[in-house]
């Protein structure tokens, strides 16, 4: 169910000390959008990893169509490889992409647990990795990078750690473990990993809704976020990349923005959606992804939810402002004021007297007013703002391609939960017959509902296509997804 905010913000304060800080940095202008929906080339089905090697050539891990995409710095289609299966050079859910130095790609295979390693073309070489949780194995594999000496460092996310090898899949260490302490990682763990230039590895921790930076032999340094909308808060953080300059950008995916950092975990800036709205216009976004930037400092984001990459970098300059002047006591005011939940607030003006500010709010000699201001000899400003935003309810859903499909002996239902909710499973025959029905409780991110193939009897299903219905509840929320599988024998 909705649930409505309203701030209410009453300003009194000499009017030039609205101007932003000189210091403060700003977000990344938009540049360029590519993609849509489909399974063509240059499309896609949820895009989710995404690098950029040095060319500049950007690859992208298409989820649901299970192959990497391949394209010019400009977006325009290069390539593609995979494909459904278990094979050499086969995917199952690519989630994570990498690009090393020398030009070869890594892919965390999230399904078949493992990372697969091609060349720039998408020759397969190797791969390495199993299901399980002793060294070298993982449990869904998900954000992937590559340090400066080639080690390769992967998000194990349900085994709650980060493990590294070397650059053909030779096991060096992990770190982590599950809980909300220091060098720990929440539930789900750890989604996405990058690396400075440094060698410090910089970890989202999706389930403790923060960031945490580690030595590149996993010894804790430090951490920062916390759960919210606020400057500096995180709904599901899911990528990181880091610039040359050590700036830390992160993808808040449930807040629909993109948050900006010191390499300390100072909060700078951000940009996207207005109150966490997810949105499709340019610089928009409807569950940004994964993040990456290339060696002229472009940030590369995909946009999940409207099956796009965005590309943004530095903005046009600005004109110099001019040294601030004094008002005459005869002048009014029109005064702006956009307030966010986090209570912040800009305004220009811009005088007559040819005084102009970096702020936003537009000073005239009429003595009109369109919001409460008026201005004295001191020039003080009152200003009365009220803002009414929405909240996002749990839960958001999605649902994702079951896997494997068709399956044998039983399969995965895939799907993914903004906070808990009870989630029921119904598996009917193509004629509508209840077959069987399972339930368990949904964790917020990434979650899977085994089913082994088997009806209420605990009897094995004969081979064919079957209709499956997903329903989550969590408060007065409720929403029911359908999807279709195949059994064969």
């Amino acid at each position: 169910m909705t649930k409505m905010m309203k701030y209410s913000i009453f300003y009194l304060a000499l009017f030039f000390a609205v101007i932003p800080n000189a210091g403060a940095a700003s977000p990344l202008c938009f540049i360029n959008v590519w993609g849509g929906y489909g399974a063509y080339d240059g499309e896609f089905r949820d895009p989710m990893g995404i690098a950029v090697d040095g060319g500049g050539n950007v690859y992208v891990a298409d989820l649901q169509n299970n192959r990497i995409e391949k394209f010019s710095n400009d977006g325009a289609y290069a390539a593609q490889w995979g494909g459904y299966g278990s094979g050499d050079g086969q995917l199952d859910l690519p989630f994570g992409i990498a690009v090393s130095g020398g030009g070869n790609v890594y892919v965390s295979d999230w399904i078949n647990n493992r990372v697969e390693e091609f060349s720039s073309t998408g020759a397969y070489i190797t791969q390495w990795g199993t299901e399980g949780t002793g060294n070298g194995q993982f449990d869904e594999p998900r954000g992937i990078a590559i340090d400066g000496s080639g080690d390769v460092y992967v998000a194990d996310i349900i085994n709650d750690r980060i493990e590294e090898f070397t650059a053909d899949g030779t096991y060096i260490r992990q770190w982590g473990g599950y809980g909300p302490g220091a060098g720990q990682f929440g539930n789900p763990g750890p989604a996405a990993v990058a690396i400075d230039s440094a060698g410090n590895v910089y970890v989202a921790d999706a389930g403790n809704n923060r960031i945490e930076k580690f030595s590149s032999t996993g010894v804790f340094i430090t951490q920062w976020g916390g759960g919210g909308t606020g400057d500096g808060q995180f709904n599901d953080p899911e990528g990181i990349a880091i610039d040359s300059a050590g700036n830390v950008y992160v993808a808040d995916l449930e807040n629909n923005r993109i948050e900006e950092f010191s390499a300390t975990g100072a909060y700078e800036t951000q940009w996207g959606g207005t109150f966490g709205a997810p949105g499709s216009g340019n610089g928009e976004f409807n569950e940004p992804g994964f993040l990456a930037i290339d060696g002229g400092g472009n940030l590369f984001v995909t946009d999940i939810g409207n099956n796009r990459v965005e590309e943004f970098g530095a903005c046009p300059d600005s004109p110099t402002p001019t040294p601030q002047g004094t008002m005459a006591p005869t002048q009014s005011a029109t005064c702006t004021a956009i307030t966010t939940p986090t209570q912040s607030m800009t305004s220009t003006a811009t005088m007559t007297q040819t005084t102009s500010m970096t702020s936003t709010a537009t000073m005239t000699q009429t003595t009109s007013m369109t919001s409460t201001a008026t201005m004295t000899q001191t020039t003080t400003m009152t200003c009365t703002i009220t803002m009414t935003a929405t909240e996002t309810p749990a839960p958001c859903f999605r649902l994702y391609p079951n896997a494997p499909n068709p399956c044998l002996n039983g399969t995965n239902i895939i799907y993914k939960l903004c906070g808990e909710a009870e989630v029921n499973l119904k598996i009917f025959t193509i004629s509508g017959e209840v077959v069987t029905e399972l339930s368990q409780q949904g964790l917020s991110g990434m979650n899977r509902l085994y089913w082994n193939a088997k009806n209420r009897s605990g009897k094995d299903v004969a081979s064919g296509i079957f209709i499956y219905s997903l329903e989550a509840a969590g408060g007065n929320d409720r929403k029911k997804l359908w999807g279709k599988l195949a059994v064969m024998k």
